[in-house]
C-alpha cells in the first residue's frame, strides 16, 4: 500500500426528500496524482423507528468531467491525515452537491443499498479499491433519489492519494 490516506467527512447534514439525486462525495484527482477510494462510513440520526426504515440507493460513479454545485468544498485543513506528517492532499473534493456532477463518460463502479437504520462501515479489500486518475475524470458517491422523508446524515470517505 503506497500513498497517503485522507478522510473526507460531513456531519449533521440535512438530506431532503425534495432534493432528489445528490453527490454525497465528489473527488477529482490532480495531474499525476491518482486516487483510490478505499472505504466509507454513512449514518443517519433522524429516522430511528421501524416504521421509518428505508433503503437508499447509492452508486459510486467514475468519469464525470463537470463538478456539481450546491454543496461544500473541502479545504485541506479539514481533511484528516492518517499520518499527521503527510503533505496536503492535491485532489479536489466536495460533499453534498445538490446539482450532481455531469458530462464526460460515466462508468458505474458500484451500486448498493444503505438501510438508514444501520450505520454502514465499509473498508474495501485492496483488490477492490476504486481507482481514478485525472484522465478518467472524477469519482462520486451518489444518492440516486431523495429519501422518503428528510434525514439528518453524517458520512466519511477514505481516499488514498498516490504520487
Amino acid at each position: 500500500m503506497n500513498g497517503r490516506i485522507y478522510t473526507l467527512e460531513f456531519e449533521n447534514q440535512s438530506i431532503t426528500n425534495a432534493g432528489g439525486d445528490r453527490d454525497l462525495f465528489y473527488v477529482a484527482p490532480a495531474d499525476d496524482k491518482p486516487i483510490k477510494i478505499i472505504g466509507w462510513h454513512l449514518a443517519q440520526f433522524s429516522d430511528v423507528k421501524d416504521a421509518e426504515e428505508e433503503v437508499l440507493r447509492l452508486r459510486i460513479i467514475r468519469g464525470h468531467a463537470t463538478v456539481g454545485s450546491g454543496g461544500t468544498p473541502f479545504t485541506n485543513s479539514a481533511l484528516y491525515r492518517q499520518n499527521p506528517s503527510d503533505v496536503d492532499a492535491v485532489f479536489t473534493a466536495r460533499h453534498n452537491d445538490t446539482t450532481i456532477a455531469s458530462a464526460g463518460t460515466a462508468f458505474v463502479e458500484r451500486s448498493f443499498g444503505y438501510n438508514v437504520r444501520i450505520p454502514m462501515d465499509i473498508i474495501l479489500p485492496e483488490r477492490l479499491w476504486i481507482p481514478c486518475t485525472q484522465v478518467q475524470g472524477s469519482v462520486v458517491m451518489r444518492l440516486m433519489a431523495g429519501p422518503v422523508d428528510d434525514l439528518t446524515m453524517s458520512g466519511s470517505l477514505f481516499v488514498m492519494e498516490e504520487g
